[in-house]
């Protein structure tokens, strides 16, 4: 019966019609799974699964990223570890101590490790043939650039970059010429009419029939 069944549903196929698979499987539906589908209670219990996730859609928690379609806040809900961001916008993306742009190594002892680090050592290999190709001022640029941005927890970035900028600051203040202030110039009048009342004393003690009564500057 069940084979019967499925020659019809591949012959149906055949016309251009889906071909209906059983569940977890790539084999054709037996007529036994395809009446439950059909069943009422199948229904209903697709509906209700539909009306709670709706429901949570409604009520939970919304992903934190915004659109760059229309600039609103994201409504597809966030992924359950914490990042509070959907699949879509980065919620999947390592995080917290982990850091961005760390390398994530699966179990040793799965096939996914191998592969895993075959993708990680040709990635080292072109970017050793890249920057043997850069110029000394595109190397300089390149490692001025890798120094601002290192791989790791979001929190060490920032305090890099605020102590990047404090020292920036630090040398452009630095660097910069003391403008002059209106206390240097009242020195620098003081100074010329010291060396006014010197002159004039100078002459003064050179001329005969003067009495000198001595330096007043002594």
């Amino acid at each position: 019966m069940g084979q019967a069944n499925g020659a019809a549903v591949l012959a149906d196929s055949s016309r251009g019609r889906n071909v209906k698979r059983g569940f977890g499987t790539n084999a054709p539906a037996s007529s036994r799974q395809i009446a439950w589908r059909r069943s009422a209670r199948f229904k209903a219990m697709g509906r209700a699964a539909c009306l709670r996730f709706n429901a949570l859609r409604r009520t939970g928690p919304k992903c934190e990223a915004i659109k760059r379609s229309d600039g609103q806040p994201c409504q597809n809900p966030p992924l359950a570890n914490g990042s509070g961001r959907c699949r879509l916008h980065g919620g999947a993306t390592p995080a917290g101590k982990k850091g961005w742009h760390v390398v994530q190594l699966p179990p040793v002892d799965t096939a996914k490790f191998e592969r895993k680090l075959a993708d990680v050592n040709q990635r080292a290999r072109k970017l050793a043939k890249r920057l043997a190709a850069m110029t000394p001022e595109q190397r300089g640029r390149y490692d001025a650039w890798q120094r601002t941005h290192r791989p790791g927890p979001p929190g060490a970035r920032s305090a890099a970059r605020y102590m990047a900028d404090q020292a920036r600051a630090i040398r452009e203040i630095i660097a910069r010429p003391d403008a002059p202030s209106a206390h240097d110039a009242e020195l620098a009048e003081i100074d010329a009419i010291l060396a006014e009342l010197k002159r004039q004393h100078a002459v003064a003690a050179e001329q005969p029939g003067t009495h000198h009564i001595g330096d007043i500057f002594e």
